[in-house]
């Protein structure tokens, strides 16, 4: 993992990490909570489809479903900025051991994450295994984002397109059938 990305060394120390079974939270929470070798405290109760603890949390007039781990975590710890979101760093999203939790960005949680978007931050080679250098390396604005591309792998492209054309000009000259170009042949 790339330093920048692991715990932050700015971290807040709030103190010991709080108790299993701690009063600020009530009763009905620690119901549903399960300890484990691990170190994690395992939500058992209702998981919404991205694998989150979900606990129905009583407002003033008006009660919510709050995540379990974030509940646990501003009420266990410190409150949480709008702006940050949980990382949990044990990776086992129904944890609810605010000790196992870091507030940081959505940027830092995604790139400390195992999918496609952590994949190709840790990158250091592109498909064809040319290195991502600041010299063989460009940034191209796509509809979904900034992606890394390889400039050696474009000129390849490019050489392959122009000798492709020429080849087509040629067999035009010569009264040959040319076949019409589709997306898939641009690749």
């Amino acid at each position: 993992m790339r330093a920048d990305l692991q715990g932050s060394p700015n971290r807040k120390d709030y103190g010991p990490t709080p108790m299993f079974g701690d009063s600020r939270l009530p009763g009905r929470f620690w119901s549903k909570v399960q300890q484990d070798p691990s170190g994690c405290w395992l939500w058992t109760a209702q998981i919404n489809a991205l694998g989150y603890g979900i606990f129905r949390w009583p407002r003033p007039g008006k009660s919510y479903n709050a995540r379990a781990h974030r509940l646990a975590y501003e009420m266990l710890v410190a409150p949480i900025a709008d702006d940050l979101v949980c990382d949990h760093l044990c990776r086992v999203r129904h944890c609810v051991n605010p000790g196992h939790i870091e507030p940081v960005t959505t940027r830092v949680n995604n790139l400390r994450g195992e999918g496609p978007a952590a994949k190709a931050a840790q990158a250091t080679r592109c498909p064809q295994g040319h290195e991502y250098t600041p010299e063989n390396t460009m940034l191209r604005r796509k509809r979904y984002g900034v992606k890394r591309e390889c400039h050696q792998c474009n000129r390849d492209r490019a050489a392959r397109l122009w000798r492709k054309g020429q080849a087509t000009k040629q067999k035009k000259a010569r009264g040959e059938h040319v076949t019409p170009r589709t997306r898939t042949d641009v690749a």
